[in-house]
């Protein structure tokens, strides 16, 4: 099957899922099998949440948009360190979102007139719950982490990079080669929030990934969020 095919069968099948039909199934499963990322996003309510209050802040701002997809990625890789156990992961997500959480009532709040007594009270309230529920995921990866036997993390030395003379012909795709799409799907620690230079959450907020058709992997946009 071409690439072209494949690609409006699967648009086709996560369609008629949506509507409910159980004889598109199989099918779906089979691409959803061989392509983790087509169900990687979807499949992680934390990723869903962390894209809905980017997606309520930005409004119609695709820069604020993608400038605080990349913000929530930074501080996901700053968190975990560089091999987070499944807990950490759960932890950081959960420390991300409340972040999130927080300091969009607290920006939102600020722009508010105030109304009387009673709804100041009301702010005044949801800012401490959401707040509250900030400091308390902060404390409870603070407490896993002090609980955790200490392990040595071993050094790994960079490898050696190849001197290129300006007058050496390089071959597009050569490991010498400056193309921006081999900078850009450097491997970061896999922790499991980067792909292809890219965090999960930006893919849900419009950033296209790869499907297998045939045993290749091939560029497929706009399925992540399906």
């Amino acid at each position: 099957m071409k690439h072209e095919d494949a690609v409006a069968e699967l648009n086709n099948l996560i369609a008629r899922a949506k509507q409910g039909d159980a004889e598109v199934i199989p099918r779906l499963c089979e691409y959803l099998d061989n392509n983790p990322i087509l169900w990687t996003g979807p499949g992680n309510l934390a990723l869903q949440a962390q894209a809905a209050w980017v997606t309520l802040i930005a409004g119609q701002d695709k820069h604020l948009k993608q400038c605080l997809a990349r913000k929530v990625n930074d501080m996901k890789q700053e968190l975990s360190g560089i091999s987070p156990s499944p807990m950490e992961k759960l932890l950081v997500e959960r420390v991300v979102t409340t972040w999130l959480r927080v300091h969009y009532c607290e920006a939102h709040d600020a722009q508010q007139d105030e109304k009387s007594l009673k709804w100041a009270e009301y702010r005044l309230k949801r800012y401490r719950t959401m707040a509250d529920l900030h400091v308390k995921s902060i404390g409870a990866l603070t407490m896993l982490r002090k609980l955790m036997p200490v392990t040595e993390t071993p050094r790994v030395e960079p490898p050696e990079e190849k001197e290129t003379q300006i007058d050496e012909k390089v071959e597009p795709g050569s490991p010498c080669a400056i193309e921006p799409t081999f900078h850009a799907e450097r491997q970061h620690p896999a922790n499991g929030h980067r792909i292809i230079g890219r965090n999960r959450l930006a893919q849900l907020l419009g950033v296209g990934g790869g499907v297998s058709v045939g045993g290749s992997q091939r560029k497929v946009n706009d399925h992540e969020s399906h």
